[in-house]
């Protein structure tokens, strides 16, 4: 059975939300950076276990875990392994507040 990349549609708008932000200095670093994210996507799907636990205080969100972009460190891939492939949940800059974001407050 073929392993399943869901792709919440938060996750989507954040991707799409970056890409236009490089954009605006470099077209294509934009399109280099969505390659890497849709690549780390990949890896994710083979490997749903790799990354780290997200273990916020006050936040109980039982098996979300977060990695890198690759090459591109200073954004973060929230994701649930599930019974049948990975589920991403969001993509967040490092500057933004993702304690808040996680608790739905940005």
């Amino acid at each position: 059975m073929a392993k399943q990349l869901r792709i919440k549609a938060r996750a989507y708008q954040d991707v799409d939300d970056h890409c236009d932000n490089i954009a605006q200095f470099n077209s294509l670093a934009a399109a280099r950076f969505k390659e890497k994210v849709l690549q780390t996507f990949q890896f994710l799907l083979d490997f749903p276990e790799s990354g780290s636990l997200c273990e916020v205080p006050g936040f109980d969100q039982e098996g979300l875990r977060f990695t890198t972009v690759q090459k591109y460190k200073r954004y973060v891939i929230l994701f649930r392994p599930t019974s049948d492939g990975v589920e991403i949940i969001r993509v967040i800059h490092g500057a933004q507040d993702i304690e808040g974001i996680l608790r739905g407050e940005s």
